[in-house]
């Protein structure tokens, strides 16, 4: 995950009382938008190559992250 406009207090507070078990970084220097994401929430799937397997802008069910995932796994 990846926070594009939060403060670092706030991602931390939130991450806090979320209970995320996954690393949270921010974006200070706009990685987002080299990556094309100007909607958020924005899932970005990166291959074993480094390129874009799959962006997806809106939220996902479980189920529908799995199949992506897996997906991507199968390739």
């Amino acid at each position: 995950m990846v926070a594009v406009q939060d403060s670092e207090p706030l991602l931390r507070d939130l991450v806090a009382s979320e209970g995320y078990g996954f690393p949270v970084l921010m974006d200070p220097g706009g990685m987002g938008v080299s990556y094309g994401i100007s909607v958020i929430p924005t899932l970005v799937l990166i291959d074993a190559s480094g390129n874009i397997a799959t962006k997806v802008s809106r939220l996902l069910t479980a189920g529908e992250l799995a199949v992506l995932v897996e997906d991507l796994a199968g390739r």
